[in-house]
């Protein structure tokens, strides 16, 4: 596991400015780790507390964040304003 600072789920939520369910789904989608982004602690049948590795949660996000950011803007680079999609159109007709 890394060093760094590992803190309760509780501290994450205010440490990052999240909610719990972006924590379930983070965790759910497999975007956060079970022993590198976090640990549960305790034994036996009971659930046991989740702590989190804040620095790696949080370079985590950042990577997340600008693969997303990248995704939109290449998808916005290929539409069309309706002007644009009714030339295209114009053309296509014409051609026939």
């Amino acid at each position: 596991m890394a060093d760094g600072t590992w803190i309760p789920y509780e501290q994450l939520l205010e440490q990052l400015h999240i909610s719990e369910r972006a924590v379930r789904d983070f965790r759910a989608q497999g975007v956060f780790l079970p022993g590198e982004h976090y640990y549960r602690v305790g034994t036996g049948t009971k659930t046991g507390r989740l702590v989190f590795y804040l620095e790696g949660c949080r370079n985590t996000l950042r990577k997340l964040t600008v693969e997303t950011e990248k995704k939109a803007k290449a998808a916005k680079a290929v539409t069309y304003d309706k002007e644009h999609l009714d030339e295209l159109i114009k053309e296509v007709n014409d051609g026939d």
